[in-house]
């Protein structure tokens, strides 16, 4: 199995989510509010320098926020990948975190 294929399939499972759901229903309330429309042009389980790009930060940022655990990933082997759901995760907590 691909490496993103069993994030998507890691990311179902721990959220119980049926296998059959279409991926935009992952997204729930952030399609509600047109955020889910941000991150459109992104595949669904990003690298670290794809992170950094949807976000407009710098590579070292973006492998700042991953290894403190600001934002969730998951490590195979060496790889970092981020499924989008946690990118919009992190992006709807900090929406209402004054200061950050």
């Amino acid at each position: 199995m691909a490496p993103y294929l069993w994030i998507l399939w890691l990311t179902r499972t721990a959220l119980s989510i049926p296998g059959n759901t279409p991926l935009h229903f992952l997204y729930g309330s952030a399609i509600k509010g047109g955020e889910g429309m941000m991150f459109r042009s992104y595949p669904d389980v990003m690298t670290v320098k794809q992170m950094a790009a949807a976000l407009g930060i710098g590579i070292n940022k973006a492998y700042e926020l991953v290894n403190d655990g600001t934002i969730n990933s998951k490590r195979i082997g060496r790889r970092i990948l981020i499924p989008k759901l946690y990118l919009v995760d992190y992006i709807q907590q900090t929406r209402y975190n004054k200061g950050v």
